[in-house]
């Protein structure tokens, strides 16, 4: 969870904000046409594959006292292009952010391998090693608790337009969601 400034301070969030949510500290805005029209129309510029493959930087995820620049995330229209056939490894990591809450997160088009699952600021170094690449669940859908963490895999597939999101309602809304197109590179 994150806020952006409102006129007047007259907005229901912490200091008269209103609320917004944010995938690598970046919030997704639409722009005046859809994703996969601007991809066909070939009209450059307007979504832009810049979308970090990374975390920015590295923080106490779950700490009492966050950086306040979280509380504002940046405002983008980027992507991520995924090549056809591609593993995909995204990890999801919960925080306390504005007090933090669940959050359910869906893949459109996709069911995923939860691979592993933890409480705290997931470690790159040590929680791979405790992933289930045996019998992982295939699920559409998976709740990333507060102060939790969950690791997902899948394979890109068909070329199309796919997003995960948050499901809760008020999330939606604020543009919790990150974007990828999904295609096969041509030689």
């Amino acid at each position: 969870m994150n806020t952006f400034p409102c006129q007047n301070e007259s907005c229901s969030g912490p200091n008269g904000d209103r609320f917004a949510v944010s995938m690598n500290n970046i919030s997704f805005v639409l722009a005046h046409i859809d994703i996969l029209g601007a991809y066909y129309k070939n009209i450059k510029g307007l979504y832009r594959d810049e979308f970090p493959s990374f975390l920015q930087f590295n923080f106490n995820f779950i700490g009492d006292s966050l950086p306040v620049e979280l509380q504002r995330p940046d405002q983008r229209t980027q992507v991520h292009v995924l090549e056809y056939g591609t593993n995909i490894e995204i990890v999801l990591q919960g925080s306390s952010l504005l007090g933090g809450i669940d959050h359910p997160i869906h893949l459109h088009g996709y069911s995923f391998y939860v691979v592993g699952l933890g409480l705290g600021n997931f470690d790159k170094d040590k929680d791979p090693f405790q992933y289930n690449l045996v019998d992982s669940p295939l699920q559409s859908t998976i709740t990333i608790v507060r102060n939790g963490w969950a690791t997902i895999r899948f394979e890109t597939g068909a070329f199309y337009f796919s997003q995960h999101h948050c499901l809760t309602v008020a999330h939606s809304q604020h543009n919790f969601s990150h974007k990828h197109t999904m295609h096969s590179l041509t030689i």
